[in-house]
């Protein structure tokens, strides 16, 4: 069997799976869990493999889960014994609930005008505001051949699907890591300021000082851990398909204790970059003004190995339904923000998705 069978078999006969490629590396890892029922994820303690969804605000109903990886492997190296076990699975989950609200743009430009306005009062210095764009072809898409068409085309990106039965679908290929951790040493990133890609690209004040907001909040977070020597690189102009951001690096050497790097994650997430400025303000800010639940949008995935750890933030994402398809797409509002170019904005970053969503349908369609 190729990988795309595997993951049709999974898919079809409701068995919790992940699968991922790293940045700038070739080789898919897949990990299947033989049970149908996945667990809360509750921490880093003890030498666990598998993978972790957390949604991006963790005072909704969603939890943070962990799809556990009772068989691994990459690219299509499955053994003989493990597919026959793969084909003897079937598991029948009721269905996930699929309402979706996606607001229009006069709504949308109403809720970006009163954010800004609050913001050039200096209630506070950044939010972050998102949407949903609906496609209603959702019957007739193939998972696995978008996941293969983005691993191709956008090398930079940490790219992803993962299915737990009964509750979501997701696929997408995000930018940003949140935290990487390996044997003496942790990274992360601040990401934000985005343009269209471009040979000429001129970044605005607006966009730099969006960018330092995050920078500084993640080394005030990192500065809080004792026994880390912090350096940052940055900020500079990485690529992420149609998009360019404004990126620093964080380079960490030291070891945190699982119990630290729990907390760690917890200071972190959501950043700036994603939920605003102050923290606490700008989340109970989106969750009056936003009018749809972000679940597991602007949350962090990633693979858990033993000590090795890669958590990112789950943007540039789908959630993929039984009838249709859900883009969740954002931009960072500061006082300098104009609510019909963040409109443009998130536009701009649905097309990394919605553009293979498109190709497929019409491939489908022949």
């Amino acid at each position: 069997m190729n990988l795309s069978d595997i993951q049709h078999i999974c898919l079809n006969n409701g068995i919790p799976f992940y699968s991922y490629r790293m940045p700038q590396t070739n080789d898919v890892v897949t990990g299947i869990q033989l049970t149908p029922e996945v667990e809360s994820f509750t921490g880093f303690e003890g030498h666990q493999q598998g993978f972790v969804v957390a949604p991006f605000d963790t005072e909704n109903h969603l939890p943070s889960l962990f799809i556990s990886g009772e068989i691994i492997f990459e690219n299509i190296d499955l053994t003989a014994e493990d597919s026959e076990r793969l084909k003897a699975i079937h598991y029948t989950l009721p269905a996930p609930d699929e309402k979706i609200f996606e607001i229009q743009k006069p709504d949308y430009l109403k809720q970006a005008a009163g954010l800004i306005r609050k913001l050039a009062d200096g209630e506070l210095k950044k939010v972050v505001l998102s949407r949903i764009i609906h496609h209603s072809k959702g019957s007739q898409l193939d998972a696995p051949t978008i996941f293969e068409a983005l691993t191709r085309s956008y090398p930079h990106a940490f790219v992803s699907l993962f299915h737990i039965p009964g509750k979501c679908t997701w696929l997408g290929a995000t930018p940003e890591t949140l935290l990487s951790v390996s044997e003496n040493s942790l990274r992360t990133m601040s990401l934000a300021g985005t343009k269209k890609k471009d040979a000429a690209i001129e970044w605005t004040f607006k966009e730099r000082e969006e960018q330092q907001m995050v920078t500084d909040f993640v080394e005030q977070v990192l500065g809080k851990f004792k026994g880390l020597e912090i350096s940052k690189d940055g900020p500079k102009e990485v690529e992420a398909g149609n998009l360019c951001h404004l990126m620093t690096a964080f380079d960490c050497k030291g070891k945190l204790s699982p119990e630290d790097l729990g907390k760690l994650v917890s200071e972190l997430h959501p950043t700036p970059a994603v939920s605003g400025l102050p923290k606490s303000a700008s989340m109970q800010l989106i969750r009056q003004t936003e009018q749809h639940d972000r679940e597991y949008y602007a949350g962090f995935i990633g693979p858990v190995v033993g000590e090795d750890i890669d958590l990112f933030v789950n943007l540039r994402c789908m959630k993929l339904m039984k009838e249709s398809v859900a883009f969740y797409v954002g931009g960072g509002l500061t006082a300098l923000s104009d609510p019909d170019a963040e409109w443009q904005e998130t536009c701009l970053k649905a097309e990394t998705l919605s553009r293979f969503v498109e190709m497929n349908v019409k491939e489908l369609s022949r």
